[in-house]
């Protein structure tokens, strides 16, 4: 399956973990409006395309995990300079 763009509508949530779930397709732009959300692990998994440019709203940040993925591009700038908690990025 595919990373449900309705998650985007999780206003509180803090943590998502879907490590290891073979999840495809690309990574949802309505993640964006997560801005709570401080840990996000997507590891292991089918997951394609670019980090979208809007991530850079997910300002409580501490640890992103999108390793063994198929990901390609950049870090959006903003997205380093506005994570000013993040620990982990992998």
């Amino acid at each position: 399956g595919t990373i449900p763009s309705q998650l985007g509508r999780l206003s509180r949530l803090e943590r998502l973990h879907m490590s290891h779930t073979h999840l495809s397709g690309t990574l949802p732009v309505e993640l964006a409006q997560l801005r709570l959300l401080q840990n996000f692990w997507i590891l292991n998994s089918r997951v394609r395309g670019t980090i979208p440019e809007q991530y850079k709203n997910m300002t409580a940040m501490r640890q992103m995990y999108l390793g063994f993925n198929d990901l390609s591009g950049t870090l959006p700038r903003l997205m380093v300079r506005e994570f000013k908690q993040l620990e982990w990025l992998v």
